[in-house]
């Protein structure tokens, strides 16, 4: 048993390693797939008696407004390192509306920093990160991939939840009941990945802030607190907050008769009026003209728009916005226009360096050596890309803190740029629109 003297020396030896990062010894973050061959990285119940302290209980768990526990399920032990089950913690898996929870009076291993969420604990899943769910049984060598209206007709011993954060976590059913053990499979499949967008927690949260209505910032009857950005005044309030008086709201878009794919109300230069943006909106792919992003106390302004379709009114109207831009600016000073299509990869190509590293972090197979690991994570090219983002950030960056100047992102990738500048300068993206 565990418990053994030999056992506690087997344990010595493989913690080092374990916490070098070699590729061959791994905790769960980088676990073995859902085969059957996994399977026996998890020691029976006989061989590994639980022995630790009772769980807390399900209705400890903390719950946000409009928060529901779903399903829940007892006596679950979730596998903590892929070679031994000496470090499992043994408590209740419980699935709410908003997040699968695991409540456990356990320490967990390994752990040398702690870190609080205001949302999730530390054993928590927020719904939104699950990417898969597998039921597996060990004893008919069965594996099932959970859709959110299937069905599951044989009991799950183990339930393996792939996250879109690389995340692999592992919950054994062993010593749990067996039908609580089928169901918690089936809703946490069922509203992780709800065919009702009405299950989305989102909704559950406005209904239950609505009804103890207050005055807040989005009208007397949201009961919200933070801004939404989906009204005039909202965009109103923001640009006095930064001090951006030579910007303005606009209600060119609104009902969306201008661009579906802009929100309603946003922010542009206040020398533009209403007219000129929809002369200008056709020229663009989408019709997503510039708008705001986000701006700096010295006067500077992070724009983004869309491609200028080619034509013999390129030119006139490229002038007539980088004009407007810079004219936004207390000191008039000039625009600096970056064309991300043509600097940073497709994104097509970032897309699929994205599956090839996926692929790479959930291999079934841990015998490759470090060097070849390495090697294969660099012909992904993930690492590639995320050097060219960062160094365009940085680039961008020092154009508006350095030198003052007013920065146009346009092409298809703004987005993902806007949120490394934003990252790098420690901004929360609240302008995404």
């Amino acid at each position: 048993r565990p418990g053994t003297d030999r056992d506690r020396e087997r344990e010595r030896e493989r913690e080092p390693a374990m916490m070098s990062g070699r590729p061959g010894l791994r905790s769960s973050v980088r676990a073995v797939g859902p085969g059957f061959a996994g399977s026996n990285c998890c020691l029976s119940p006989q061989s590994c008696s639980p022995g630790r302290a009772g769980p807390r209980r399900p209705s400890e768990a903390a719950l946000l407004p409009g928060e529901l526990v779903v399903s829940e399920s007892s006596n679950v032990r979730k596998c903590i390192a892929t070679d031994t089950c000496a470090h499992d913690l043994y408590g209740t898996l419980l699935c709410t509306n908003f997040k699968i929870s695991f409540l456990t009076n356990n320490v967990t291993p390994f752990q040398k920093c702690q870190y609080r969420n205001l949302l999730l604990a530390e054993h928590d899943v927020a719904l939104t990160c699950v990417e898969q769910v597998v039921a597996v049984n060990d004893a008919k060598k069965k594996r099932k991939v959970l859709g959110p209206t299937q069905h599951l007709k044989f009991k799950p011993t183990e339930l393996i939840i792939y996250c879109k954060d690389f995340r692999i976590i592992r919950f054994r059913f062993d010593e749990s009941d067996p039908e609580s053990a089928r169901k918690i499979c089936l809703v946490i499949a069922h509203y992780s990945q709800p065919k009702d967008l009405r299950l989305l927690f989102g909704f559950a949260f406005a209904r239950e802030q609505s009804q103890d209505s207050a005055d807040g910032v989005n009208g007397p009857d949201s009961g919200w607190q933070t801004p939404l950005f989906e009204t005039y005044s909202d965009w109103d309030r923001e640009i006095k907050r930064t001090g951006a008086s030579e910007w303005r709201v606009s209600s060119v878009n609104e009902n969306y008769t201008t661009s579906t794919s802009l929100p309603e109300y946003f922010v542009v230069p206040s020398s533009l009026a209403d007219e000129d943006l929809k002369q200008l909106a056709p020229s663009f792919n989408g019709a997503r003209i510039p708008m705001w992003c986000w701006h700096h106390w010295t006067g500077c302004a992070l724009v983004r728009m869309a491609n200028i379709k080619p034509g013999m009114q390129l030119r006139k109207h490229d002038r007539r916005i980088l004009q407007a831009i810079a004219q936004s600016h207390p000191e008039k000073s000039g625009v600096f226009k970056s064309d991300l299509d043509k600097s940073l990869p497709r994104v097509l190509e970032v897309q699929a360096a994205l599956v090839r590293l996926k692929q790479l972090c959930i291999h079934d197979s841990f015998e490759e050596t470090e060097e070849k690991w390495l090697s294969s994570l660099e012909n992904t090219r993930w690492l590639e890309y995320v050097r060219l983002f960062l160094k365009h950030s940085a680039e961008l960056t020092q154009w508006m803190y350095n030198k003052n100047i007013s920065v146009i992102l346009q092409g298809k990738l703004y987005i993902v740029v806007v949120n490394s500048v934003w990252n790098r300068w420690g901004l929360a993206p609240e302008f995404v629109g």
